[in-house]
C-alpha cells in the first residue's frame, strides 16, 4: 500500500529505495520524495508498505541513522492496540 509522510525536518541521506522499518523490521521502502507545493517548508516521502503493515491514527514516522555509516531509513511506531486503522 501506498502512503504519503510529510516530514518538517531535512531529509538529507534519505534516498528512493531506502528501508521502512516498524520497530526495527522492514516493512517497506521510500517511492518518492519532493517538497509539498503548498506548503514548501514540508517535505512529502511517498511509501511503499506490506499489505500487513501495522498502521494506525497514532503511528509516527521518524528519521533514525543506521549505526555509524550514515544510513538513514524510516522507522514507524506506534499502531496502539487501540487505535483506529488508517483508511487509504
Amino acid at each position: 500500500m501506498l502512503y504519503r509522510i510529510h516530514f518538517a525536518e531535512s531529509v538529507s541521506g534519505l534516498s528512493v529505495g531506502d528501508a521502512v522499518k516498524f520497530r526495527g523490521v522492514d516493512i517497506g521502502t521510500v517511492k518518492a520524495m519532493s517538497l509539498d507545493r503548498p506548503t514548501p517548508r514540508l517535505v512529502q516521502v511517498d511509501v511503499a508498505l506490506r499489505k500487513d503493515a501495522p498502521v494506525k491514527t497514532d503511528t509516527k514516522a521518524s528519521l533514525k541513522l543506521k549505526g555509524i555509516t550514515g544510513v538513514v531509513f524510516i522507522e514507524l511506531d506506534g499502531a496502539a492496540r487501540e487505535g483506529r486503522p488508517w483508511l487509504r
